[in-house]
């Protein structure tokens, strides 16, 4: 039996590699990449709060790509699930506001 390792931010992670696994993720939505340092400051942080142990995820996406229509105010993390109807629903939440400890990981759509 076989174990994964992510040793890109130190952590190990404790899914299989031979059972694959689909991660959940939030999404961090940035102006444009490469990041700004400060944004990379945030990924980070955002990458440290994540639960320990479990194939959660964060997501880079460029805001221009997904909304090109609305004006980038900041940056934004999102997470999606399904509402009662069964559709998909994207939450915004400005990075200022976030805390990690709200996010329905249950919930999420992987």
């Amino acid at each position: 039996m076989f174990y994964g390792i992510d040793v890109t931010m130190g952590q190990m992670a404790d899914y299989r590699l031979d059972c694959p696994v689909k991660q959940k993720s939030i999404n961090f939505y940035v102006q444009d990449v490469p990041m700004i340092l400060a944004e990379a400051a945030m990924h980070n942080e955002l990458i440290f709060a994540l639960p320990v142990a479990m194939p959660y995820g964060v997501r880079t996406r460029v805001w221009k790509e997904y909304y090109p229509d609305a004006p980038f105010t900041g940056e934004m993390v999102s997470y999606v699930v399904y509402n009662d109807l069964g559709q998909a629903v994207e939450t915004l939440i400005p990075y200022a506001d976030f805390d990690m400890k709200t996010v329905p990981w249950d919930d999420i759509i992987a």
